[in-house]
Order: structure tokens, then C-alpha cells, then sequence
């Protein structure tokens, strides 16, 4: 289990391989690079390989008529999606999504109550490999997204960008809504009113309602899909709703939300992706990432 545990590690494959340098270099002190003869391998006259120096460059500049500008590419994914998240955060519209309540009455909360222990004592500890992989940070549920895609941050780094997007906006509105301005009060998680649960994990520190694991896979799994060529949508579709509701469900079978908690995540995500199209910054990123799977 703890080996299953270590497939969490892959969700940095979404950052890797984006950034503006090549990561940790060594660096020979005594003769820096920038102090090497500049040449070139070519052929000679008589159609010989040889090095023939080039004088006329000097290392430590590039050429004047080389021009050096900042490009989409440049971006980190995880920073652009950033970004991204700042443009919608300033939109209103999001702040105004209504979900479905959560149930209150006697004999629903003991319905979802008794569907959460049943879980637990069926499914829990054949699903804590994937429960403990998925747990820690969005990026554990992008790494299953990713090798259900068999893409990696080398070869589709818009998409895997865009994975980052649903992850942080997934974030920032699951939170708001947890919060709860003006609804129902802050839902308590199921092992606070019924201990005998005992989560297979740490219980997060905030509500129950509506599921961040729900909104974020969810969210991811959806716009993917828009990002797929129109064929591939309709084949892989399912594949991506199915890994989301997966990933969803296993927090139940660990204890951490009941059933409505999880539909509320799954509408909010449905919710926020309609209002995605109108952030300028959003539909750049969408098209860099279809641009992809042409």
C-alpha cells in the first residue's frame, strides 16, 4: 500500500518540464561556459568534420539582431494557471452559482449515514492504495488523468496546464461555497457527528459540503474533454466522467463526505465550467492545448 502510496509523487509530472531553466545544473568555476572558444562542428573543403572556430561571437551576449521575448510557452503551467485563476476570481457570476441543499431531515442524513459505513467496512480497504494516492494535493488526481491520456507535461503542456486551472479554480470554489455566505451553515464532516466512521485518512480542516476532490476531477475531467478533438471527445468522454466520479467516490468510501456532499462538488464543477468560456485568458489557454491533439 505504501508503494501504491507513491504513485501521488507522479501529480508533479504536471509541473516538470515547463518552466523558464533546465533545473539544477552544475557549473565548472574554473572555466565557466561563457569563457569557452565559440565553433562550430562543419565540413571542410575537402568535405572533412572538423571544429573551425567563430570569432566573431561572444558567449556572454546573444547576437543584437536576435530578438528575446517572453511567450506563452515561457509560462510554467502551474503559474499560468495561476494566472488564470486571477482573471475568473474577478469575475462575479461564480459568487452567484446556486447548488442543490444538502439534506437536513432525519431520515436522509441516516440514509447517506448508513451508505458511509456500509463503504467502509466493503470497500475501504480495498480502495486505500488509490484513497492515499489521491489525497494530498489536486495534482494526485491530474497524475490519474494523465496516464489514463498516456500524456505527460512533455507532450501536452497546455493540457496539463489546463489540468491546473480546474485544480486552483476547482479550489478556490469549492472553498467559497464551503464557506457558505448567506446559505445553509458550514457542514460538519460524517466523523464529527458519527466518530464510529473513522476515516481511513486526516480529515481535512474545513466543511464537508460541497466536496473540493468532487469539483476539481470533476472540473478537470470536463475540460479536458473540451480540449479534445471532436472525434476523440465522444470516445474518451467517458473515461474521464467515470476516473471523476471515481476519485470522488473514494472519499466517501474513506469517510470524508457523505453522497450529497459529493453531488454538490460535481454540480459546482458542471457549473464553473459554463462560466469558464467567458475568461478571455482561459479560452487562450484552451486553444494552445487543442492545438495539441490536432
Amino acid at each position: 500500500m505504501a508503494n501504491m502510496g507513491d504513485m501521488g509523487d507522479m501529480g508533479d509530472r504536471g509541473a516538470n518540464g515547463l518552466g523558464g531553466g533546465a533545473g539544477l545544473l552544475a557549473f565548472r568555476i574554473d572555466l565557466p561556459f561563457d569563457k569557452e572558444k565559440p565553433q562550430v562542428w562543419r565540413k571542410d573543403k575537402d568535405g572533412a568534420w572538423g571544429w573551425k572556430e567563430d570569432p566573431a561571437i561572444d558567449l556572454e551576449v546573444l547576437p543584437p539582431d536576435l530578438t528575446v521575448t517572453w511567450t506563452p510557452r515561457d509560462w510554467s503551467a502551474r503559474w499560468f494557471a495561476w494566472a488564470i485563476m486571477g482573471d475568473f476570481a474577478t469575475q462575479t457570476a461564480w459568487k452567484s452559482i446556486t447548488l442543490t441543499p444538502y439534506p437536513v431531515a432525519a431520515a436522509e442524513v441516516t440514509a447517506e449515514l448508513q451508505l458511509l459505513f456500509r463503504a467502509a467496512q466493503d470497500e475501504r480497504p480495498d480502495a486505500m492504495g488509490e484513497i492515499v494516492a489521491q489525497n494530498q494535493d489536486y495534482e494526485d488526481c491530474m497524475a490519474f488523468f494523465m496516464a489514463l491520456l498516456r500524456i505527460s507535461a512533455n507532450s501536452h503542456p497546455r493540457t496539463c496546464g489546463l489540468m491546473h486551472v480546474a485544480g486552483l479554480i476547482g479550489l478556490l470554489t469549492a472553498m467559497h461555497f464551503k464557506n457558505a455566505p448567506g446559505s445553509q451553515p458550514q457542514r460538519p464532516r460524517p466523523s464529527q457527528l458519527h466518530p464510529a466512521l473513522l476515516p481511513a485518512i486526516e480529515v481535512p480542516g474545513h466543511p464537508a459540503f460541497p466536496s473540493g476532490h468532487a469539483t476539481q476531477a470533476m472540473l478537470m475531467a470536463l475540460i479536458v474533454e473540451q480540449a479534445l478533438p471532436a472525434e476523440r471527445r465522444t470516445k474518451l468522454a467517458p473515461y474521464l466522467h467515470t476516473l471523476a466520479g471515481r476519485i470522488a467516490r473514494n472519499r466517501e468510501i474513506a469517510g470524508l463526505h457523505y453522497k450529497s456532499d459529493t453531488t454538490g462538488g460535481l454540480e459546482l464543477a458542471a457549473k464553473v465550467f459554463e462560466l469558464l468560456g467567458s475568461v478571455e485568458s482561459y479560452a487562450d489557454a484552451l486553444k494552445l492545448a487543442q492545438g495539441e491533439w490536432a
